[in-house]
């Protein structure tokens, strides 16, 4: 007599459309894994919320628009380190900490600080429809590679964003910033003709301090405000701008080229722009010159 071993037995006793609808679940389950492995992708990464938004809680639509009024702050306190994804009923979720850009003085060195936690939920997804292709889609219009798409910062942040500033070290080997197009500096002798920068013949000269360029003054000015999240957290830190000072002592083309972030940066340009120069003067004239101004924030 034919017996059955324990496997076939139970599979010859279980009703072909329960077989069928054990499948069926088997194959969900092979796309449930396959589409968590997709978001596992993502954990780890520091990654830019486009827009900058500043709510602990992000609600996104099928196809990354945001869901809800929102408001909006500084790309430097706009990074979010994501720690967990994993999938919904409608979607998905990542789970992390918002990153806020800072400098580590000891390191002499731009640093990442961990603030509060931070989620961002993918709504409205049917669960099938979540493929390489359709999280890469989601993934470019939720967050921004600064870099790629520098006119989603102000004007005065897309050098820097741009990899447009290099380091160099002045004579005392101290670490100073200057744009690509910047000549490096050069310590300036007793008597030495300053040489023009940035000249076409067809526009007016701009000069660097030194030689017989006369260095400007700052006649008036005010301080920057602190943000409240520098506040919040004891943060301080240096913002260091260059720009165009003009034959009237006007501020022109401002730049940031080391950031203090935390949001300081901008209040930083915001002050500045109304600060009051003396002109560098050039022979007894007034020059247009191309100065660098550091900007301290420190609690009192």
């Amino acid at each position: 007599m034919f017996i059955l071993d324990p496997i076939q037995r139970l599979g010859s006793l279980v009703p072909i459309r329960n077989r069928i609808l054990c499948c069926f679940i088997l194959i969900l389950s092979s796309a449930a894994f396959a589409q968590e492995d997709l978001l596992n992708k993502l954990v780890g990464r520091i990654l830019v919320i486009r827009n900058f938004y500043t709510e602990p809680l992000l609600r996104y639509d099928s196809s990354g628009h945001i869901k809800h009024h929102a408001q909006t702050g500084e790309w430097t306190v706009a990074q979010f380190k994501i720690e967990k994804a994993s999938l919904t009923d409608n979607g998905f979720v990542l789970e992390g900490k918002r990153i806020a850009v800072g400098y580590n003085h000891k390191e002499g060195s731009v640093a990442f600080y961990a603030l509060d936690p931070l989620a961002i939920k993918v709504e409205d997804l049917p669960s099938d429809t979540l493929t390489q292709q359709k999280l890469d889609e989601l993934t470019r219009q939720i967050f921004v590679v600064l870099r790629d798409e520098p006119e989603t910062v102000p004007e005065y942040w897309r050098d820097l964003v741009s990899g447009n500033v290099v380091a160099d070290k002045d004579e005392n080997g101290h670490k100073i910033y200057r744009l690509k197009g910047t000549p490096p500096p050069k310590q300036s002798q007793p008597g030495e003709v300053a040489s023009e920068m940035m000249a076409p013949a067809q526009s007016t000269p701009i000069y660097r301090v030194g030689g017989n360029v006369k260095p400007p003054q700052i006649i008036k000015h005010r301080e920057p405000k602190y943000s409240d999240l520098a506040r919040r957290l004891g943060y301080e830190g240096v913002t260091v701008l260059q720009l165009t000072l003009t034959e009237a002592g006007t501020p022109e083309n401002i730049k940031i080229i080391k950031p203090a972030g935390f949001g300081l940066d901008e209040n930083a340009v915001q002050a500045v722009k109304d600060w009051t120069f003396k002109p560098s003067t050039r022979e007894g004239r007034p020059v247009r010159v191309v100065v660098n101004v550091e900007v301290n924030y420190r609690m009192r």
